[in-house]
């Protein structure tokens, strides 16, 4: 598996069906997520991709992750692995929220996201996931919107 260290667009052109494309996570701020906070690996086994996130940038307030697709990627995974705001040694599982969006864009949108699953124990509301033909599995403590054209 290949694992990106570039923080500023963490994967390029990086389709299976050959189809130019960006892929990244940008935080609620509009910055570009860091490694530490998220990172995307390519499975050519699968030809698809697992984002996993990973930290709160804003203990104590709201940490946004939007995660971009735009040249018919294939999501295998989103693990969102990202503990609890704690204060001393005690997890604070609500009053700092993690919201996830997923976003398929113009031109080549998002093919399929398989599965997205919280792992960690961080106050977790996947709000969005459209522009995707299919979505296979979603779990989550919240779950908002999903639209998919063909399955979901």
């Amino acid at each position: 598996m290949r694992r990106s260290m570039c923080a500023a667009v963490i994967a390029v052109a990086a389709t299976a069906g050959g189809a130019e494309g960006t892929l990244y996570v940008l935080r609620g701020d509009g910055e570009f997520a860091s490694p530490d906070e998220a990172s995307i690996v390519f499975d050519p086994a699968t030809g698809g991709w697992t984002i996993t996130l990973l930290e709160l940038y804003a203990p104590g307030g709201e940490t946004r992750y939007e995660i971009h697709a735009n040249g018919a990627e294939i999501i295998d995974n989103v693990f969102i692995d990202v503990p609890c705001w704690t204060v001393g040694e005690d997890c604070v599982p609500a009053g700092s929220p993690l919201f996830v969006h997923v976003f398929g864009e113009a031109p080549g949108y998002l093919t399929a996201v398989h599965n997205i699953e919280q792992r960690g124990t961080a106050e977790t509301f996947v709000m969005d996931v459209t522009g995707v033909q299919d979505v296979g599995r979603v779990e989550a403590e919240i779950v908002n919107r999903i639209e998919a054209e063909r399955d979901v």
